[in-house]
């Protein structure tokens, strides 16, 4: 019979809700966060970038995730290699990507969420020390960061189009 220490069950647990919970990130209707709104204004609101930016923080995160080691992210062995501000940005783009349904209108964004769920979103996750929060998403009060959900000011970025 195998015997595991409580507090290794406990953080075996923890991972396992953290993880079912980053798979249902990408749904995009939840309720019950602060400063929320509809889905359907996820547009109009966020810290303003340019598209031109934004696709530059994309390609950005992009070039960061296929520097690392994937063995690296999977066992959290990663210390200092990323700094936590492009956590912090992943999720933003994440969250943007996901909320205004971009994955079609470009390959850039297809690629960033194949490379950021499941690993590097876990990985955040961690490093950003989220906790489940209303509604199914993740939240981080030390950061003030949404991981998934319904749109939230601090969490998404608003793409200005040039027209």
């Amino acid at each position: 019979m195998i015997f595991i220490k409580f507090s290794t069950m406990k953080t075996i647990a923890f991972y396992l809700v953290s993880l079912c919970t980053i798979l249902f990130l990408s749904i995009p209707i939840c309720n019950g966060q602060n400063n929320s709104r509809n889905i359907f204004d996820a547009k109009n609101f966020g810290i303003e970038i340019s598209e031109k930016d934004f696709i530059q923080h994309v390609d950005t995160c992009i070039k960061i995730m296929k520097s690392v080691d994937t063995l690296k992210v999977q066992t959290y062995m990663i210390t200092n290699e990323i700094e936590i501000q492009t956590y912090i940005e992943m999720a933003r783009l994440h969250n943007t990507i996901n909320a205004n349904n971009l994955f079609n209108e470009q390959d850039i964004y297809k690629e960033f969420e194949r490379l950021f769920i499941p690993d590097f979103a876990l990985l955040a996750c961690f490093m950003l020390e989220t906790r489940p929060s209303k509604g199914g998403c993740e939240y981080s009060s030390k950061y003030d960061i949404y991981f998934g959900g319904m749109p939230h000011d601090r969490s998404m970025y608003k793409i200005i189009r040039e027209k």
